[in-house]
């Protein structure tokens, strides 16, 4: 039997609410592939759903640690942390989510909630436009200081336009390599574009 096929049965035994059973499937591809991401993740849900919370924290810290750029135990990872109430840990999540999968729409809501639990105001919500790429950290400046690669530039220039024509604009640029712990607005939103801003 296929890794893939013991991955599919373990995942619907999960969905059946045979938890024991899928608990089963997973450890027998731990025999053979013990740090395979997707069987970690989901080996994790599991522990999670039988209570075993530290057993699934570390299923998923494994998952991370053998593909970073697998989005889901990111995001599961800050469903944890929510439920404990370990906000800043939720929201670096969420955010790690989002640096995996700009199109993981749960991790921005899962922002969201933890913003309002924080006292943050979510930037996007001040917003006519929202923009999100991959690249390199700026301000409104940095064209004329240093210059940007050319989604960055590409952006600016439109931000500008949208700007003069009286939209707000919120651009966020997704750096990897940045660490923050005030929360994902100031982690990955590097300028903010409204009326009057001297960008």
């Amino acid at each position: 039997m296929t890794i893939e096929l013991l991955l599919q049965q373990g995942i619907e035994l999960t969905k059946q609410g045979k938890l024991h059973q899928a608990a089963f499937l997973f450890e027998k591809i731990f025999d053979v592939y013990p740090e395979e991401p997707r069987t970690l993740f989901n080996a994790a849900v599991v522990a999670d759903l039988l209570g075993q919370r530290n057993q699934a924290l570390n299923l998923l810290h494994r998952s991370i640690n053998a593909d970073p750029t697998f989005a889901n135990p990111h995001y599961y990872l800050g469903q944890l942390h929510l439920k404990a109430g370990h906000f800043t840990e939720a929201y670096q999540s969420f955010c790690n989510t989002i640096t995996c999968d700009v199109e993981f729409a749960p991790a921005y809501e899962g922002i969201k909630i933890v913003s309002s639990k924080m006292n943050l105001t979510p930037v996007g919500d001040r917003a006519d436009i929202v923009f999100y790429t991959g690249g390199q950290s700026f301000h409104g400046r940095t064209m004329e200081e240093k210059g940007l690669g050319g989604s960055e530039s590409a952006l600016v220039f439109m931000a500008r336009t949208l700007a003069a024509n009286g939209l707000r604009f919120v651009y966020f640029v997704i750096v990897t390599n940045q660490v923050i712990m005030m929360g994902c607005i100031m982690q990955i939103l590097l300028i903010s574009i409204s009326i009057g801003s001297n960008i």
